[in-house]
């Protein structure tokens, strides 16, 4: 126990400044007893190791500003969430995905919202909803999925479709409130 409260200790002393600062070169790294470290970085491979090693953020984005009306129980697109990006070997991915819906046409819909890959391969439902009245009811829903595509061009989408009865329902999307796709690097796999 005392150990590991010298470890945390070392690592705030680093993060709010109390501890050694990086020079010019140096990255954290780890000396594997006393937490954060800084290290050098020498050579062109110790620096594309050491950024290899940490996530690359979002490589890709899509938002819809306006709402797909209709979805239907056959299993469709969402017009505008898509996305296309060349994926790196050996990187993961965490796709992820804001929907909002609602404005159902009928009781007992089952309104559904999927990431699906650019084959079609369902790989994450997002937003299951069962509705208790016709009309302005809403829902709002996040999810994720983290990939391994491999290198290449790869495509993410969203797909909705009311999947429990007779109806319609409407992924709902405003100037502000939009919904939103999103690709991130998160690191290697």
């Amino acid at each position: 126990m005392i150990a590991r409260l010298q470890r945390h200790t070392h690592t705030i002393r680093h993060l709010v400044g109390l501890g050694p600062q990086p020079t010019a070169g140096q990255v954290p790294v780890s000396d594997g007893n006393q937490g954060a470290t800084w290290g050098d970085t020498t050579t062109p491979a110790q620096l594309a190791a050491a950024v290899g090693a940490i996530g690359w953020g979002q490589v890709a984005q899509a938002e819809i500003t306006a709402p797909e009306t209709g979805v239907g129980p056959t299993i469709e697109d969402i017009d505008g969430l898509a996305v296309t990006f060349t994926a790196v070997a050996g990187r993961r991915y965490r796709v992820g995905l804001f929907v909002r819906g609602g404005n159902p046409s009928a009781l007992g819909l089952r309104q559904m919202v999927w990431i699906a890959d650019g084959s079609n391969n369902l790989l994450q439902l997002v937003a299951d909803e069962d509705n208790e009245v016709a009309g302005g009811f809403t829902w709002t829903a996040y999810g994720f999925r983290e990939v391994e595509p491999g290198a290449g061009s790869v495509t993410y989408k969203a797909r909705g479709e009311e999947g429990g009865g007779t109806g319609t329902f409407e992924v709902s999307a405003a100037a502000t409130a939009p919904c939103i796709l999103t690709v991130d690097d998160i690191g290697p796999a």
